[in-house]
């Protein structure tokens, strides 16, 4: 997730929480509140991690790939 994404759920969430509050008591809105920030947290951490973890597979394959090529080119040659 992007900055501009993450930003744009705390966003959405944040008009969320207003206006559960215009509806529940201001402990029902605090508890709300926490809530929705750590579960944003926690989706960009695991989004984060799920693409570092992707790019590292990605150029490790890539790697093997290559090493793999250049024996069997080297074993031709």
């Amino acid at each position: 997730m992007d900055f501009v994404g993450g930003l744009a759920v705390v966003i959405v969430a944040f008009i969320g929480v207003v206006a559960v509050a215009s509806v529940f008591d201001v402990v029902t809105v605090a508890v709300v509140s926490v809530v929705v920030v750590v579960a944003t947290v926690v989706v960009a951490v695991v989004v984060v991690a799920a693409v570092h973890f992707g790019v590292m597979l990605l150029s490790s394959c890539d790697s093997l790939k290559k090493s793999t090529t250049d024996d069997w080119v080297t074993e031709k040659i």
